[in-house]
């Protein structure tokens, strides 16, 4: 798995610390720490993430490391697995990418066609609407991919 990379160095990665004084709770603060470092593949896919050593390397209870975890996990790149924890969800493979695509080609023309007919104040909504559907099916897509590439049964929730 390689050596631990630090979480501080993700709030400087994803540009925070040039955007000038923002405010964020911890919770946010935590989760865009996890998250940068997923993005950026800092953490291996399949790699365990434990709760203890981000919460002493960021100065924070386990609670919002906790909650940033379960954040990860219903966006997709973090999965958790009984008796193991959370891990870095692995990568998807060439079917996984297929099946991405041919969900967005049915979900696009049909938004666009939609977005066609409504009014102009209409069609920015419309379009609006469409991509957070659309990416709520795809990371739903993307879960359905057991490791290794294999399907599993979706769970639509």
């Amino acid at each position: 798995m390689g050596d631990p990379v630090p979480l501080t160095r993700a709030a400087t990665a994803n540009g925070s610390a040039s955007r000038g004084p923002v405010r964020t709770s911890v919770r946010e603060s935590v989760f865009q720490a996890l998250m940068a470092l997923l993005m950026d593949h800092a953490l291996e896919p399949g790699a365990k993430l434990s709760i203890d050593g981000p919460a002493r390397e960021l100065g924070v209870s386990q609670t919002p490391v906790r909650e940033a975890l379960a954040r990860c996990e219903s966006e997709g790149p973090v999965v958790r697995r009984p008796d193991v924890g959370y891990l870095a969800a692995p990568l998807l493979d060439q079917a996984g990418l297929h099946d991405l695509y041919d969900i967005r080609l049915l979900l696009e023309p049909a938004a666009a066609e939609r977005a066609t007919r409504l009014p102009s104040r209409g069609r920015a909504l419309a379009v609006n609407s469409a991509e957070s559907v659309q990416e709520e099916f795809v990371v739903r897509a993307a879960k359905t991919l057991a490791p290794g590439g294999r399907r599993t049964e979706p769970t639509w929730e």
